[in-house]
């Protein structure tokens, strides 16, 4: 069950990576070639961090998740939009 969850905030981290990587490239910031090798280059980066998150007492740390989807939704009512998605 341990193995699974810790698969789970993986994919969750890598997830989060690919999309701030996304977002740099939509606004023309980055190219999808650099994008590739960022992803490559931060695999083992992005496993650390999994790891150390194992040792971080999350009491209380809920709140933020909720906190964080409610402003990624603001998005579409900002006076000028970043994305035409």
């Amino acid at each position: 069950m341990a193995a699974r969850a810790g698969r789970r905030l993986a994919v969750y981290a890598w997830q989060a990576v690919r999309q701030q990587l996304s977002a740099a490239q939509r606004l023309g910031k980055i190219g999808q070639s650099a994008v590739q090798d960022l992803l490559h280059r931060l695999k083992p980066s992005v496993l650390a961090a999994v790891e150390a998150s194992h040792s971080v007492p999350h009491d209380g740390d809920r709140w933020v998740l909720a906190w964080l989807d409610l402003a990624g939704m603001m998005h579409e009512h900002q006076f000028s939009r970043l994305f035409l998605s």
